[in-house]
């Protein structure tokens, strides 16, 4: 199967408009407090990061295949992503930086020089100090850059498997796994810090935590690409989604053994697959709302955090003789609103400039390297 431009953006767009949402949920319903029955369901919101994640690396195998016969593919593949990553969490350091010193601190900003450097150059990721407390979220953009990094490898060696062993692409995500949960129970035998590997820990962060949720992706990329998808039925995606939602909620809340949390957010990618397939196979031309809020979901992603740490913080304050599900889903809503529109700025002045300056230095580089082509080749006439 080929897979367009267009059936890309469909299913993708709004996969990545429901992580958004539901990401913004869960750090909604943080800062309210008492018993909620929504609780655990907003909890779950967490898992919108796996889903960007599961996006992500179906585009980016999309992108890089659709590229790799253009001159200098492996070079532009890396521009073209710091480009898109890189001015909108650079504004992201230069605004939490600004408003943890101007206003109430709600949430801390660690902004020594190291940490912040660290950041700057994606490197938080593999230096705990630096992981999460820059830019607030930014544990998942450092953990996605050093995936960037990695990518071009890992879809080299999906093709190699693929080519000697058929349907290698379905066993990856599964060995991945298999590797990171023997990987991490290495570390914790040496280490004996479970505070390192719970969830919201410095190695639950970690790729190596995060890369078989990639390698899912990937996978999805491979069986969409050969049809395997095209004959699941609805009722088999709706089961399968609640399955794996239900069964990752579930472990989500578990501590029974150490490693339980390097599990879930597998569990919760396998649910993403079917929300894939039922979004292609089963909702083509709806979801146009979510597909908008998905295009300025990175934007959304990095901007917020100023909602829910201050706005919802202090609104449930002012409203806590409401019963709490009630300020959660109007504060919820209020801030999805103020979210969407202020990312809609940040998108159109920050992000798009951002690729367009990329696209901009591929081409001059392409132009250069042609017109040095072009000037040995007369040289030698």
């Amino acid at each position: 199967m080929v897979v367009t431009k267009q059936q890309k953006f469909d299913s993708i767009d709004i996969m990545r408009g429901i992580a958004i949402l539901l990401v913004i949920l869960v750090h909604t319903s943080q800062r309210i407090e008492g018993n909620m029955f929504l609780r655990s369901f907003a909890q779950y919101g967490q898992m919108g990061v796996q889903m960007f994640f599961i996006a992500s690396a179906f585009t980016l195998c999309y992108s890089f295949e659709s590229r790799q016969s253009s001159e200098k593919s492996l070079r532009n593949f890396y521009l073209r992503r710091y480009f898109r990553i890189a001015p909108g969490y650079y504004f992201g350091i230069i605004l939490y930086y600004l408003v943890t010193s101007i206003f109430t601190v709600v949430w801390v900003s660690d902004k020594n020089l190291i940490n912040i450097l660290a950041n700057a150059l994606f490197l938080n990721g593999l230096y705990q100090p630096a992981n999460n407390n820059v830019v607030p979220g930014g544990w998942s953009i450092g953990t996605e850059m050093l995936f960037y990094l990695i990518f071009p490898f890992i879809f080299s060696s999906y093709i190699k498997l693929q080519n000697r062993y058929k349907f290698t692409y379905l066993v990856i995500p599964f060995f991945a796994l298999f590797l990171s949960l023997i990987i991490q129970f290495i570390f914790y035998s040496l280490t004996k810090n479970p505070g390192l590997f719970i969830n919201n820990g410095f190695i639950y962060f970690s790729i190596l935590n995060q890369f078989p949720v990639f390698c899912v992706g990937i996978s999805l990329y491979f069986a969409y690409k050969k049809g395997l998808l095209n004959n699941i039925k609805f009722g088999t995606c709706l089961i399968m989604i609640i399955f794996f939602s239900c069964l990752a909620s579930y472990l989500m809340r578990q501590n029974t053994f150490t490693l339980v949390h390097a599990v879930t957010p597998f569990i919760a990618a396998l649910s993403f697959v079917f929300i894939f397939v039922l979004l292609q196979n089963f909702a083509k031309g709806k979801g146009k709302l979510l597909a908008k809020i998905g295009v300025v979901s990175y934007s959304c992603y990095l901007s917020h955090f100023i909602f829910t740490f201050y706005f919802v913080s202090y609104m449930a304050k002012k409203l806590n003789f409401i019963y709490p599900d009630i300020i959660l889903i109007v504060l919820y809503l209020f801030t999805v609103l103020l979210t969407y529109y202020s990312a809609g700025l940040m998108y159109k002045y920050i992000e798009l400039n951002g690729v367009k300056l990329g696209k901009n230095i591929i081409t001059s580089r392409s132009q250069h390297s042609q017109i040095t082509i072009s000037n040995n080749q007369s040289g030698k006439r």
